[in-house]
């Protein structure tokens, strides 16, 4: 973690001359962005089709595209489109443990508010919050040959909270580091039921107009 704090610190330090007196955002700009990262699902609660226990899930992968809008004093409104895939690793019921195989993806579409704590540095933090729609997929569930749920989609409500900084490369464009707090608080499939929820560590490029 100190590592991380003195190369932010570099970087910060090697961008910022060429900007001295200039405040990194924009007021009245558009800007569009791409990101990726790592999912890390958390355990969630499932039940139904005889069923009732603790899903655990491997990492996964996240992908979103973003066009904004920077409204000025710090404030911007986002809209986003984000894919997430991932599969299942163990089903806990009481003190049984069964390795359970499935494919899991989620497509979406979230409105986002953040604000930026806007300074001279190259270095701008912000924290943000959104909400949204998303169609989630679980594929086929198996344990050693048997079939605990068959594959079924859903559209549930989803919502998210951000935390993060942005690296101003020059006066258009900035690299951003951010975590996203993720969660889907219910989804109903035909026989199963199931909340999801996780963490995202994304990286990306935002470009403004």
């Amino acid at each position: 973690m100190r590592q991380l704090v003195q190369l932010v610190a570099l970087l910060s330090l090697s961008v910022a001359p060429s900007h001295a007196g200039e405040v990194p955002a924009g007021e009245g700009r558009l800007y569009l962005g791409g990101q990726g990262g790592m999912f890390l699902p958390i355990e969630s609660s499932v039940s139904g089709g005889g069923l009732s226990g603790k899903l655990s899930y491997h990492p996964g992968l996240v992908l979103a595209a973003v066009a904004g809008y920077e409204a000025g004093k710090g404030i911007r409104g986002e809209a986003e489109l984000n894919f997430r895939k991932l599969t299942t690793d163990r089903l806990t019921t009481g003190a049984t443990v069964v390795a359970v195989d499935s494919d899991i993806w989620t497509c979406g579409f979230m409105t986002n508010v953040y604000y930026d704590f806007r300074n001279r540095s190259a270095v701008t933090p912000y924290l943000g919050g959104g909400v949204g729609l998303i169609v989630a997929e679980f594929g086929r569930g198996t344990s050693n040959g048997t079939t605990l749920w068959p594959a079924d989609r859903d559209l549930s409500i989803a919502y998210q909270g951000m935390a993060g900084f942005a690296l101003q490369i020059d006066r258009q464009s900035s690299l951003d580091f951010v975590y996203h707090h993720y969660a889907v608080p219910s989804l109903h499939f035909d026989t199963l039921a199931a909340k999801f929820r996780g963490i995202n560590l994304s990286a990306g490029l935002r470009h403004r107009f």
